[in-house]
């Protein structure tokens, strides 16, 4: 896995947050973000600050800068 698809899926499962609520959000696929938590993609930067805004956390954690 990737570090961000580690954290995506630590912090979804932390905040009790299911995969259709962030898909519904971002207004993509379910194999677009399972790739996501699988580390096989990445997100686009509008994503990126989406999924900080659901995940209630920052895009530089998502990323693994801090």
């Amino acid at each position: 896995m990737s570090i961000i698809g580690d954290r995506l899926k630590v912090l979804r499962y932390k905040r009790k947050i299911k995969i259709p609520t962030i898909i519904r959000e971002l207004n993509i696929a379910r194999s677009t973000y399972t790739g996501y938590e699988l580390g096989r993609r990445n997100p686009d930067g509008k994503s990126l600050a989406k999924l900080a805004d659901i995940l209630d956390t920052s895009v530089d954690y998502i990323v693994g800068v801090t």
